[in-house]
């Protein structure tokens, strides 16, 4: 199948799944997890800490999103964003024998907002005293994924 046809179901399926009442809905989602629980010993999950995993991260990133269209390839091959830049910003890798495998960042609320806030409004959340973060950029290289069945 063309990656055309399989982004348009992807996308008549996502729009079909919001039309399912809530319950339903993440009931679905849920049977749909496959967790193993049996990791490798060799698979670390830590703060990145180095310029190499930084990298290492932000080409997962790039490759991942290219590749699920996402995105375009950039001439760097990595996927920095404004926010990667912050200091509220912490990247987490998912190394196996000490290369990248896995990656998310955890923006922490700032002065330059969130991500999100081009389509939410957080403003009510912030007014009741809320710490307010966003989990972003999650890439998982394929042979780590698990697909059910």
């Amino acid at each position: 199948m063309k990656k055309s046809a399989k982004r348009i179901l992807k996308k008549a399926r996502n729009f079909a799944l919001h039309k399912l009442p809530k319950n339903t809905r993440h009931n679905l989602i849920r049977s749909q997890l496959n967790l193993n629980y049996d990791l490798p010993e060799d698979l670390v999950f830590k703060i990145a800490e180095t310029e190499e995993e930084l990298e290492g991260a932000f080409r997962l990133l790039h490759d991942t999103y290219v590749d699920m269209g996402f995105m375009q390839p950039d001439k760097s091959q990595m996927r920095v964003t404004f926010y990667h830049m912050l200091p509220n910003t912490t990247t987490l890798v998912g190394l196996y024998r000490g290369e990248v495998v896995a990656t998310v960042s955890i923006i922490r609320d700032n002065p330059d907002g969130l991500p999100l806030e081009t389509d939410f409004d957080i403003r009510p959340l912030r007014e009741t005293g809320s710490v307010v973060a966003e989990i972003s950029s999650l890439a998982v290289r394929k042979d780590f994924q698990m697909s059910k069945g």
